[in-house]
């Protein structure tokens, strides 16, 4: 094998090595953002709450399933 055939098979090593590990990354994201901005469905806890903060406590809590 020669140099130049060795570092070919280097790169199409190299290249999944890195572009597979980024991408289930990048899927992981884009999934979980689209999980959190769906959800709390039921009861089920969410990641991040949208929407204002209450100024104060809340002590009617009939608008929560």
């Amino acid at each position: 094998m020669t140099d130049a055939q060795r570092g070919a098979l280097t790169k199409m090593v190299r290249r999944p090595m890195f572009i597979v590990p980024v991408s289930l990354v990048a899927v992981l994201v884009v999934a979980f953002l689209g999980w959190s901005s769906t959800c709390p469905c039921e009861r089920t806890p969410g990641a991040y709450l949208f929407g204002a903060g209450a100024d104060g406590p809340v002590t009617d809590w009939a608008f929560a399933n």
